[in-house]
């Protein structure tokens, strides 16, 4: 009897269940494969942001290295498809040069013991935040942070050009001049 009915094949109800297996594993793989995708269009998009973010962050630290704060307040402008806002505060309570002093990220009671023991030099210390928005695909607004920190070297000469020249110096820190990189060449060490 079992041999004369796998001579005569699958029933109907079997061939169903086979395709509903099928189909059940089939719209598994291509949702778990979609999300994938999307995830990676995220991740990509994100990139694509954070990038935007360096750049911005190097210019001010361009300006930085070369002894001058920046002197943006806040600034809104549009790359592409993103917004990019750059925004100057105060590093300490009660310093200049920003519309809300705070005290920096991570850094605990700094901020109040600069202003609270050296005053005259907190109040030239400043927060860079850049931050990069867009929209996504769901209609959220996505949103990557940069930080960065900056002492402004010629409001503070212009201040304290008698110390700096009693102290034998301009105030501002020397600085490098880089030269061109041989390939697999290492920048130099600072001593």
């Amino acid at each position: 009897m079992a041999a004369r009915r796998r001579a005569q094949g699958l029933t109907l109800l079997e061939v169903l269940a086979a395709a509903l297996i099928f189909v059940m594993v089939m719209t598994v793989l291509v949702s778990s494969s979609s999300m994938g995708v999307r995830r990676a269009g995220l991740s990509a998009r994100r990139l694509e942001a954070d990038l935007v973010a360096e750049s911005a962050l190097a210019d001010l630290e361009i300006q930085m290295r070369q002894g001058i704060a920046p002197l943006v307040e806040e600034e809104e402008q549009t790359r592409g498809d993103f917004v990019v806002r750059i925004a100057r505060t105060g590093f300490v309570p009660g310093a200049g040069g920003g519309s809300a002093a705070i005290v920096a990220d991570g850094a605990g009671e700094l901020g109040p013991l600069l202003a609270q023991e050296l005053p005259e030099v907190a109040k030239h210390l400043a927060r860079y935040d850049i931050e990069v928005s867009w929209v996504g695909v769901d209609g959220v607004v996505d949103r990557v942070r940069r930080t960065s920190f900056a002492f402004d070297w010629e409001a503070a000469s212009a201040e304290f050009g008698d110390l700096f020249q009693s102290a034998g110096g301009d105030g501002a820190p020397p600085l490098e001049e880089p030269g061109p990189l041989d390939p697999g060449e290492s920048p130099p060490r600072r001593p």
